[in-house]
């Protein structure tokens, strides 16, 4: 069984534990660089996340969330070269120009709460794992295939850290949330990315309500 495979099930085993004893509901609405740092070819990324907390015992919470980024992508790209045989003469060379028309990034993950500030009660930061899985319609265009338009996929997995502030108003507790992450991931942009496996950090913004 796979490492990827093994985490998956570890996720989800401890989401469906977190569930069992949900507390309270979350709906967010966020912002995120693309990961990998690949920004300029996919722009910013809008998005929206719901999960779950437990109770928060002896200043911590458990948390599952499972979130979805749209990245619009944008005018910019990479130039590679491709080569054809142009036998008995030497081969030809001819530029390829890369981009990323748009994005999709999905992400289950599960983690922890620690309210540590005795001074600042409604301040806490915490770790998460995650997976991910990105969908990219790409394009390339030269002058030996023309335009060839394909769907890319690749897989990721990580840790990050989180910290955030909330306010209860009532029923309802309005929180601001930043993270950043380092994650290890399969190459969702074949032309920039050739290993098998790369790493790379990523980073959001967040605003919304606990019920």
């Amino acid at each position: 069984m796979s490492l990827l495979n093994k985490t998956f099930q570890l996720l989800i085993a401890l989401g469906l534990t977190q569930f069992a004893s949900a507390q309270s509901f979350t709906l967010e609405g966020s912002s995120m660089l693309a990961p990998s740092g690949f920004g300029g070819l996919a722009g910013v990324g809008k998005g929206a996340s719901i999960g779950f907390q437990s109770a928060v015992t002896y200043n911590v919470r458990l948390r599952v969330n499972y979130e979805i980024q749209f990245f619009k992508g944008n005018t910019n790209t990479i130039t590679t070269f491709g080569t054809y045989n142009n036998w008995p003469v030497q081969d030809v060379t001819y530029p390829i120009t890369n981009s990323l028309q748009k994005m999709r990034y999905s992400e289950f993950s599960v983690g922890y709460d620690y309210f540590l500030f005795r001074a600042h009660p409604n301040m806490y930061i915490g770790p998460d794992i995650f997976i991910g899985k990105t969908t990219g319609n790409t394009r390339r265009v030269d002058t030996y295939y023309g335009t060839y338009d394909d769907v890319q996929y690749g897989f990721f997995a990580g840790l990050k850290i989180h910290y955030g502030i909330e306010k209860k108003i009532k029923k309802i507790t309005l929180f601001g949330e930043y993270g950043a992450g380092f994650n290890v991931h399969s190459p969702y942009l074949t032309f920039v990315e050739p290993k098998f496996l790369n790493y790379g950090l990523n980073h959001q913004i967040g605003l919304g309500f606990r019920f």
